[in-house]
């Protein structure tokens, strides 16, 4: 997982996807958990 609190990080993934703000990037991450949980919940049933 990756720690968004490391500028280091935080530049790289800049680099990687220039179009992304640090914003959206921390919105696509929670969209990525939610979805993991809702999927590891459904799997579970």
């Amino acid at each position: 997982m990756m720690n968004l609190q490391s500028p280091e990080l935080a530049a790289d993934a800049a680099r990687v996807m220039p179009w992304t703000t640090t914003e959206e990037l921390a919105q696509l991450l929670s969209l990525i958990n939610d979805h993991m949980r809702h999927a590891h919940e459904t799997a579970r049933l």
